[in-house]
């Protein structure tokens, strides 16, 4: 915008011209080349004649045509401006949607992230390639490629916490990936983790891969009785890989926790139900299964005594005779009651009395304190 008066330039925003200091209007810039054309046609020069209203009227025509045109290419040039940056813009932004396409499309690439890992290993830029290869499992959840080249990373970091989570993973993938038994035992060696170890093994049915546990999973005792019934005293020995420890309970309680050492052979003398409950240690510090045999013990009674003779009548004096098993002993009476320990001992042969008599004869063990059934005869003796 110019200055009605003085024709000099009048910055935007300014309500006072800089050059002569008056009031500003709002008005079209100033064009010299409209005055003089103007003046040219009403004269300026003070003496001559007043323009005509047409001379006027036509002047004012042309000069309103020429504002017209002049805003008109105001206007074309404005156009052509946004339409360049429109044109600018729809390239920035369809340059971004192609690079956004491609970095979603490497983004949702298993093999690319691969790659990509690969080549961050080669360069030394392992960070990298971890968040590659975690990409990489997470397009492909059960792949145990990307696993064993993670945790390979891991191990050399002496990240042993990360790189054990990925084995267990691949072996919940694969439960015949030996490899990664071999790495969770190596790792468990070092931390000296034997109870991992033996952990580590429950479930496995693969004989190869049990093999990889020979030297880490205690063999449970072996009893040389196997439980029941029994009749008279036992001894039972238990025995266990070499280098191991037996403990052992004979009430039932849990022999790791209160179990007592097995240096000789354990006996049961009297009747009654036992019940040995044993473990093994190995000298890693691993505990087999505990093994359990439970044992009754009820002594047999004595046989019934045999006699001899076995009653009757008889006419002369008669001595008695009665097998007494070893290490027993025989009561007996003549009057027809159980004998007992209280009653006669038998001392090799009883002499049959006169009359008519009942002999009861009973066998007692003193070891088992068990008697046999009673024996009972009729004699009959008169001289």
């Amino acid at each position: 915008m110019r200055c009605i008066y003085c024709g000099a330039e009048i910055k935007e925003g300014c309500i006072y011209c800089s050059a002569c200091g008056k009031e500003a209007q709002i008005v079209p810039d100033y064009n010299a080349f409209e005055d003089d054309y103007l003046n040219g046609l009403i004269g300026s020069d003070s003496d001559s004649k007043k323009p005509s209203s047409e001379q006027l009227k036509k002047a004012r025509a042309e000069k309103k045509k020429k504002e017209e045109l002049r805003a008109k290419r105001e206007q074309q040039k404005k156009i052509i401006i946004i339409s360049v940056v429109v044109i600018i813009l729809a390239v920035i932004i369809l340059v971004f949607a192609i690079i956004s396409s491609i970095k979603n499309k490497q983004n949702n690439s298993f093999d690319y992230q691969v790659e990509q890992a690969e080549k961050a290993e080669k360069n030394a830029d392992d960070d990298k390639a971890v968040e590659y290869y975690e990409r990489a499992m997470e397009l492909d959840e059960n792949n145990i490629d990307v696993r064993y080249a993670l945790a390979d990373i891991y191990m050399d970091q002496d990240e042993l916490d990360s790189a054990m989570i990925l084995y267990k993973e691949i072996i919940s993938i694969d439960k015949t990936e030996i490899d990664s038994y071999k790495q969770l035992i190596a790792i468990y060696e070092e931390k000296k983790d034997y109870e991992a170890v033996a952990k580590l093994a429950e479930g496995v049915k693969d004989a190869k891969i049990l093999a990889l546990f020979d030297d880490y999973i205690a063999t449970a005792p072996i009893f040389s009785l196997e439980g029941g019934d029994y009749d008279s005293e036992i001894s039972i020995e238990l025995s266990a890989d070499s280098g191991s420890t037996i403990y052992y309970t004979t009430d039932g309680k849990d022999p790791i926790e209160s179990g007592k050492v097995y240096d000789s052979e354990i006996k049961f003398e009297d009747e009654g139900s036992y019940t040995i409950k044993a473990v093994a240690k190995s000298d890693k510090g691993l505990y087999s299964d505990v093994v359990t045999e439970k044992y009754t013990i009820e002594f047999r009674e004595p046989d019934m005594p045999v006699v001899n003779p076995d009653g009757g009548t008889f006419s002369a004096e008669t001595t008695v005779l009665v097998d007494v098993p070893a290490g027993c002993q025989a009561y007996y009476t003549w009057d027809s009651s159980d004998p007992n320990i209280d009653s006669d001992l038998y001392a090799g042969g009883i002499t049959v009395p006169v009359g008519n008599n009942i002999l009861s004869v009973v066998i007692y063990n003193p070891e088992t304190e068990k008697f046999s059934e009673v024996y009972k005869g009729r004699f009959v003796y008169y001289n």
